[in-house]
C-alpha cells in the first residue's frame, strides 16, 4: 500500500507579501548601511549557529533511535534467554537432560541462524552443538565480562546467563546475524553513513561498511583533539557527538553507551548538508562596507536566498515523521494554516491506539513500526487531497477532516481502523492477530481559531476516550463537560496542600483475616479525603494525584502516619499486626523510595516486620522503571519489609513477575471474587493460589463480599481474605478497639466480625 496513494506535499509556496516588505525595507535601510551591515554580519553567525543545531539535534534523535532500536533488541535477548533459563532449570535439576535438549532444539526454528545449548560445568554442551568449538574462549573471558554479552573472535557473538548449579545457558549468533542485530537499517536522513560497535577500550566489534573502519573512516590527522574527546566519550562510556572534517566531507560522529552492556554504539552520518559559505559572506559583507547601495541590496538578497536553500533542504526532516513517512505535527500546522486557513469548516480528531501500551509489551519494534505505518496509510487512503493527518507522537495521530454528520464521521474512523487491521493481519497467524480500534476526541473549530487550539482542546477529549472500559472505537466530542472535568482536577489539585496542612487525609484501616483459623493476620492502609464536612471518593482524587505527581506525597504521608499509629499502639501496649501500605508507579520514575521509606520508620522506631509494601501490577507496563522497580524491591527486602504484588490479575499478569522480582505475597484482583461463581473463574483462582504456594508466595483475596464467596474459597485453597465479609475500613480509633478484640491470633467466625461491625 503506498502513502495516502502518492500523496506529496508542497513546502515551497513562497510568501509574496512577504518579499514586498522585505524589499520595502531594504529601501528604508539604504541611509544607514554601515549600522545594517553590523547587524548582517551579526546575523549570519546567528543564522548558522541555529542552523547547524537544528540539524545537529536531528542528527542526534537519528542516531538515537537506531540506538534505541539496539537497545532494545539487547534487552529482549536478554529477557527472552532469562525466560527460557527458568523454563529450563528444574528439568536440569531433576537430571531430565532429554527435555532439555528438546526444548533448545524446537528453540532454533523460530531464531534463524541463532542456536541455544547449555555449557556444562565440566565444559561439554547440552543442546545444539555449534557452540562446542567456542566453549574454551567463552569459559576462558567470562571472568572479564559482567554484562551478557560476549563477542567472539571470529565475529560471532553470545548472549549468555548463570544457571543456579553454575552451567552456562548461551544463545550463539553467527557472523551476519550477530551483524543485522547491531546494525539498524531506515531510520537515517542519508544512506551515506556508518555503525560501528566497540567496546569502551575502543576496539571495533560490529561494523555495516568493512572498509570503513572506526581508525580509517573518522580518525584523521586534522580532528586530533576532537578524536582524542571522541575516544576519551568510547572509554567512559558516554554519549557524545563531535563534527570532523574528511576527505568525504563532514561528518558527524555520535555515541552512545549500551546501558547494562560494556559495548558503546557509534553512528557517523554524512553532514553534507552543512553549507561552509561563512568565509565568503563574511569577506561579502566586508567589501560592502565600501561599494554601492546595490552591491548592498544584492548581499542582503544572497543572505536571504542562502537561508532559503538552507532551509528548504531540512524542511521534509522538519516536517515528516520518520516512522511512518506521513506528517508530524510541525508539517500539520504548516499545512493547515500556511496553506488552507481557516478550520471553520473542518473538524479536528485526535485518534489513539486502543491497547497499544498492551501490545508494545509483546511486540518489537519492527512491529511497532510497522504497525504505525499501516495506521499512517489506512487514515491517508481514506481521506482526501484537502484533508490532513498526522502522527504527533506515540500512538496518537491528528485528523483535519470536512465537517460532516456525526454518524458519517464515526463510519469514516470506523473504515479506518477496519482497513488498518486488515492490512496489519495479512499473512499474520491466529495467534499473531491484532485488533485494532482508536480512542478519538472530536472537536470542531470556532471560525478563526488555529490548529494549535484546536489540537489542545481535541486532546483533552482523545484522553477522556482512551480512558473509556467500552470494547471497540470509542468517541468522545469535545463540551463544556470536559472543561467542568478538568476544572474539577484543578480544584482538587490546589486543595492538596491545603488538606495535607490541615490534615484532611485521614488513613482507615481494612483487616486481612485467615479463614483457616479466624484470625487477623494484617491490615491494608487505606486513604480518605475529608473535605468540608463529607468524604471526598478515592476514585475522585487518586486518579488526579497520580497524574499530576501529587500521590508521591500523599503516599508517604500515609506510611509516616501508619508508622505513628503503630509507635503509639506499642508504646500503649495495644495489639498490632503488620500493616500495608501502597505506594503509586511514580515512586519508581527514581531510585531512592526504599531508602525515605527506612527513614520514616526509623524515625518512629517500630519493626521493619510491621509494614508491608504494596504495589499494583500495571507498574511493570512501563518497561523503563522495571530495573528501578526490581532494584528498590530487593533494597525494601534487604531492609526487612514483605513485598506485595496488588491487583494480581487485572490486566498484565506476567507469571515472569513472580519469579524475577522478589514478591513475597500477592493479591488476587476483586473482579476474580466476583466472577468466582463461573467455573472457569473458580479454576483460574485456584491455579493462582497452587502456582504461588508453590514459589511458597503468599495469597491474599480482597473484594469479598459475602459467605458465598468465603466458601469456595475454602474449597479451593484460600487463606486470607480481605473484604466486606469481615470488616469495611475503619478509622484509627475503630481500628484500635477493633483489634483489641479479635487480633493477637484469636479465633473467630464470620458471624463475630459482623456483629462487632453491625
Amino acid at each position: 500500500m503506498s502513502l495516502g496513494a502518492g500523496r506529496k506535499y508542497n513546502w515551497k509556496k513562497y510568501d509574496q507579501k512577504g518579499r514586498i516588505r522585505f524589499y520595502s525595507r531594504i529601501a528604508c535601510l539604504t541611509v544607514l548601511i554601515f549600522i545594517v551591515m553590523i547587524i548582517a554580519f551579526k546575523f549570519v553567525f546567528l543564522l548558522r549557529d541555529s542552523m547547524t543545531d537544528s540539524l545537529s539535534r536531528y542528527m542526534y534523535d537519528s542516531s538515537y533511535q537506531a540506538f534505541s532500536e539496539v537497545q532494545g533488541r539487547l534487552d529482549k535477548g536478554k529477557t527472552k534467554l532469562d525466560s527460557i533459563a527458568s523454563g529450563i532449570t528444574p528439568y536440569l535439576e531433576s537430571g531430565e537432560e532429554e527435555m532439555v535438549e528438546d526444548i533448545l532444539a524446537a528453540l532454533k526454528p523460530s531464531t534463524g541462524n541463532s542456536v541455544y545449548c547449555v555449557i556444562r560445568n565440566d565444559g561439554s554442551t547440552l543442546g545444539d552443538d555449534s557452540v562446542s568449538g567456542y566453549v574454551s574462549e567463552i569459559r576462558l573471558r567470562l571472568d572479564d565480562d559482567g554484562d551478557s554479552f560476549l563477542m567472539l573472535s571470529d565475529g560471532s557473538a553470545v548472549l549468555y546467563t548463570y544457571l543456579p548449579a553454575g552451567e552456562i545457558l548461551v544463545c550463539y549468533m553467527d557472523r551476519e546475524l550477530c551483524r543485522k542485530f547491531f546494525i539498524p537499517s531506515g531510520l537515517y536522513i542519508s544512506s551515506d553513513h556508518c555503525t560501528v560497535i566497540t567496546d569502551t577500550s575502543s576496539n571495533v566489534l560490529v561494523t555495516d561498511a568493512p572498509e570503513m573502519s572506526l581508525h580509517s573512516h573518522v580518525l584523521y590527522a586534522r580532528n586530533e583533539e576532537k578524536i582524542s574527546a571522541l575516544i576519551g566519550s568510547v572509554k567512559a562510556g558516554t554519549d557524545d557527538m563531535v563534527f570532523l572534517q574528511s576527505d568525504e566531507g563532514d561528518i558527524a560522529v555520535i555515541t552512545h553507551r549500551l546501558e547494562g552492556y560494556d559495548l558503546v554504539f557509534i553512528n557517523s552520518i554524512s553532514a553534507a548538508l552543512f553549507v561552509d559559505g561563512t568565509d565568503t559572506l563574511f569577506a561579502a559583507l566586508a567589501v560592502t562596507f565600501a561599494v554601492t547601495l546595490a552591491l548592498f541590496a544584492l548581499l542582503v538578497i544572497t543572505v536571504v536566498r542562502y537561508s532559503r536553500v538552507r532551509t528548504a533542504a531540512m524542511t521534509d526532516a522538519a516536517f515528516i515523521d520518520p516512522v511512518t513517512g506521513g506528517l508530524n505535527m510541525a508539517g500539520l500546522i504548516y499545512q493547515t494554516e500556511a496553506l488552507t486557513g481557516s478550520l471553520s469548516d473542518s473538524v479536528v480528531i485526535m485518534l489513539s491506539l486502543r491497547n497499544y501500551t498492551i501490545s508494545s509489551g509483546s511486540m518489537n519494534m519492527g512491529e511497532l513500526h510497522r504497525l504505525l505505518r499501516i495506521t499512517m496509510e489506512s487514515l491517508l487512503n481514506h481521506t482526501a487531497a484537502d484533508e490532513h493527518v498526522c502522527r504527533t507522537s506515540g500512538e496518537q495521530f491528528l485528523l483535519v477532516l470536512r465537517k460532516s454528520e456525526n454518524e458519517q464521521l464515526e463510519y469514516r474512523i470506523r473504515m479506518m481502523a477496519a482497513t488498518a487491521e486488515r492490512e496489519f493481519n495479512a499473512n499474520m497467524s491466529e495467534s499473531d492477530k491484532l485488533s485494532i480500534a482508536f480512542a478519538a476526541g472530536v472537536y470542531s473549530p470556532e471560525k478563526d481559531e488555529g490548529i494549535a487550539i484546536a489540537a489542545e482542546k481535541v486532546r483533552i477529549a482523545g484522553e477522556m476516550a482512551a480512558w473509556s472500559v467500552n470494547g471497540g472505537t470509542v468517541f468522545v466530542y469535545y463540551d463544556e463537560a470536559l472543561i467542568n472535568e478538568l476544572t474539577r482536577e484543578k480544584e482538587l489539585t490546589d486543595s492538596f496542600s491545603h488538606a495535607m496542612d490541615s490534615r484532611e487525609f485521614e488513613v482507615f484501616y481494612q483487616p486481612k483475616v485467615d479463614i483457616g483459623t479466624g484470625s487477623a493476620v494484617g491490615a491494608e492502609a487505606l486513604v480518605r479525603w475529608q473535605r468540608n464536612g463529607r468524604t471526598v471518593c478515592p476514585a475522585d482524587f487518586i486518579p488526579v494525584f497520580e497524574k499530576n505527581g501529587y500521590i508521591i506525597s500523599l503516599d508517604l504521608y500515609v506510611i509516616g502516619e501508619v508508622c505513628s499509629e503503630l509507635r503509639r499502639s506499642i508504646a500503649l501496649g495495644h495489639k498490632v499486626i503488620p500493616v500495608a501500605v501502597n505506594l503509586s508507579r511514580r515512586h519508581f520514575a527514581k531510585r531512592g523510595i526504599a531508602d525515605e521509606i527506612e527513614k520514616l520508620r526509623n524515625s518512629c522506631s517500630i519493626p521493619a516486620s510491621l509494614l508491608e509494601i504494596e504495589i499494583t501490577e500495571s507498574i511493570f507496563l512501563d518497561r523503563t522503571m522495571i530495573r528501578t522497580v526490581r532494584e528498590e524491591l530487593e533494597k525494601l527486602h534487604e531492609y526487612g519489609y514483605r513485598c506485595t504484588l496488588d491487583d494480581f490479575g487485572s490486566g498484565f499478569s506476567s507469571l515472569g513477575l513472580l519469579t524475577d522480582f522478589p514478591i513475597d505475597c500477592l493479591k488476587i484482583d476483586k473482579s476474580f471474587m466476583d466472577g468466582i461463581f463461573s467455573d472457569k473463574t473458580r479454576m483460574v483462582v485456584s491455579s493462582i493460589i497452587n502456582l504461588a504456594s508453590s514459589l511458597s508466595i503468599d495469597v491474599v483475596a480482597e473484594g469479598v463480599e459475602n459467605s458465598a464467596q468465603l466458601d469456595i474459597l475454602k474449597e479451593i485453597g484460600g487463606r486470607v481474605v480481605q473484604g466486606y465479609v469481615y470488616s469495611r475500613p475503619m478509622t484509627c480509633g475503630d481500628w484500635r478497639r477493633w483489634l483489641d478484640e479479635f487480633g493477637g491470633g484469636q479465633s473467630h467466625t464470620v458471624e463475630n466480625y459482623r456483629k462487632i461491625n453491625d
